[in-house]
């Protein structure tokens, strides 16, 4: 089993607690705050704004698979910051 350090735990934690828990109907109204906040219309469509949502979940999901693979492929027991910085080096 790969364990994650303390700080990094934190942030995984929360980014799976997000995307298990995101509330369709307020994610949408801040995601559509947002879009309005980069320049897109007072008042976007609702159907944007979820599959915003949609792909912003499943880049999420992507990446915390992808950094337990990276971990994994090292042969490490962690999952800390050089695990992250593996994975950015290489996979971007």
């Amino acid at each position: 089993m790969v364990q994650v350090q303390d700080g990094l735990l934190q942030v995984i934690l929360i980014l799976k607690h997000l995307v298990v828990s995101f509330n369709l109907t307020n994610s949408c109204s801040e995601i559509q705050k947002m879009m309005y906040g980069f320049g897109d219309s007072s008042h976007p469509l609702k159907e944007t704004a979820e599959l915003v949502e949609k792909i912003v979940k499943g880049q999420l999901i992507q990446f915390l698979n992808l950094l337990f693979e990276v971990a994994v492929k090292i042969d490490s027991k962690k999952i800390g910051v050089r695990e992250f910085l593996i994975l950015l080096r290489y996979a971007f």
